[in-house]
């Protein structure tokens, strides 16, 4: 499995990115090549010194106007590996995330894996989450359950991005996830975490997504709607 490692960070969030590549160091395999794309207003202090953390990671710096859609199109754009494996800047890459990927795909080939996690912080100990597969979020609402969460600290291959890449806006990922399906990709689940999401007041994703709650739940449903149109001849 030759993976890269994709991260960006903005608005202030470069402040995070010695952290994460020191997380990255720590991996064991680890990545074929690590990849951060900084956007407009990053707020690393010097990114030329990032490479001294973690000798031979790309760093890019896009002075457009950022989303998380955008970014991570740039970062991919800039990758070579076959899988993909995007982590937020300020969360954190487990050290044995790529020994798990390879074991899993050992046992079944696919295009997607739906990763597990873990979640610590804001006074709150480590809490552990799997991902659901799309088939099994298509189940659950067809039962009125809630479908669940594919944490996009999933791996996925490129071609998958290259069929359909992420829309650009602050929420990429249920359009992404849903492509994902309707292209046919072969989804299999994470078998222990492999990110932990690291929970702060101010973190990127948390403080984003309340501002723009109404759209995120929008753009859910319509996820959920194509997933369970998909599946519908195998519920």
């Amino acid at each position: 499995m030759k993976v890269s490692l994709v991260s960006i960070a903005f608005s202030g969030y470069g402040r995070f990115v010695g952290q994460f590549l020191a997380f990255a160091v720590s991996m064991n395999p680890k990545p074929d090549e690590v990849v951060v794309v900084l956007g407009k207003d990053h707020g690393c202090q010097d990114p030329a010194l990032l490479k001294c953390i973690y000798p031979g990671v790309k760093i890019v710096e896009y002075d457009g106007i950022p989303t998380f859609g955008k970014l991570r199109n740039i970062a991919i754009k800039h990758t070579t590996s076959e899988w993909t494996f995007f982590v937020s800047i300020d969360d954190k890459p487990e050290q044995d995330a790529i020994k798990t990927f390879n074991s899993i795909l050992k046992e079944q080939d696919a295009d997607y894996i739906c990763a597990q996690w873990y979640t610590i912080g804001l006074g709150l100990k480590q809490q552990f989450h799997r991902s659901p597969l799309p088939l099994e979020m298509a189940r659950y609402k067809q039962i009125g359950k809630g479908a669940g969460f594919v944490i996009p600290h999933s791996p996925f291959k490129r071609w998958l991005w290259e069929k359909s890449p992420y829309k650009n806006t602050e929420l990429p990922n249920y359009d992404f996830l849903l492509n994902c399906v309707l292209n046919g990709a072969r989804f299999v689940k994470g078998d222990k975490p492999t990110t932990t999401y690291l929970r702060r007041p101010d973190s990127h994703a948390r403080v984003r997504l309340k501002s723009i709650k109404k759209e995120a739940n929008k753009q859910k449903a319509l996820m959920e709607r194509g997933i369970v149109r998909y599946y519908w001849n195998e519920l």
